[in-house]
């Protein structure tokens, strides 16, 4: 081989190396997930209210996820800022309010994942504790779920600032099932909060694949209550997710 041709194998081989690099570095950048708008309808106890459930990303790759739910005696705010990190969702601040008739209670976490802890502020008073690796707050802990049931994992456990602690989460896959929404019949999974054995709430989520596991239904048993959250349309990426036309 003369020295043309080693020159040419080599400046072929950096090209392809050139290519190759850029490629993976394209898809570790792109995003898990898909920025989206959702609103759905709330009811408890036969009072109906709405709830916004939004998620964008900024230029420096933060995620800032928020949620406001306003009835005739509540409203709620929750805000999550996570980033994410060797293929998991890790937290960098949440706070949460609830406004109910002459009561609110508000919580807030901030993670330091320097020195791997997270401070918690909830009824004024604030306190320290040691982070272990994997930690979420509430609102993390759903879209780890989500990105989760897209990899095929079918049992979830996960470890949750809240409310001054660290409490688990755990969920199961029960099935698939066609459920019907605004937009029509969708397959989704419906997937149960694993509770202990003598509790007495049950909570259920139904996610769609197709809309980026987008929960389209959750249902909150509890003794004589319940609480239900009904997708009734948005945005998921570029998707829009449009009313069936009625006949």
């Amino acid at each position: 081989m003369n020295r043309e041709h080693i020159v040419s194998a080599r400046w072929l081989w950096a090209v392809l190396a050139l290519l190759l690099a850029t490629g993976l570095a394209a898809a570790e950048q792109t995003p898990p997930l898909k920025v989206y708008r959702a609103v759905y309808l709330a009811n408890y106890g036969g009072m109906s209210g709405e709830a916004l459930e939004t998620l964008s990303l900024d230029h420096g790759g933060v995620y800032h996820a928020a949620q406001t739910l306003s009835a005739v005696v509540v409203s709620a705010q929750e805000h999550s800022q996570f980033r994410h990190v060797d293929g998991q969702l890790r937290p960098d601040k949440y706070k949460y309010s609830l406004s109910m008739l002459f009561k609110k209670r508000e919580q807030e976490e901030k993670f330091d994942w320097q020195k791997n802890l997270v401070t918690h502020t909830y009824k004024g008073k604030n306190s320290v504790q040691k982070a272990p690796p994997g930690l979420h707050d509430r609102f993390s802990s759903r879209m780890q779920l989500r990105l989760d049931l897209a990899s095929g994992k079918k049992e979830f456990r996960y470890q949750v600032a809240e409310k001054g602690r660290i409490k688990t989460y755990e969920f199961a896959v029960e099935g698939e099932e066609q459920l019907q929404t605004f937009a029509g019949p969708v397959q989704a999974v419906r997937v149960r909060r694993v509770r202990e054995e003598d509790s007495s709430r049950q909570t259920r989520m139904w996610f769609v694949p197709k809309w980026n596991w987008l929960p389209a239904r959750l249902e909150q048993v509890e003794d004589d209550s319940e609480f239900t959250l009904e997708l009734t349309g948005g945005r998921v990426g570029d998707l829009e997710l449009r009313p069936v036309e009625s006949k």
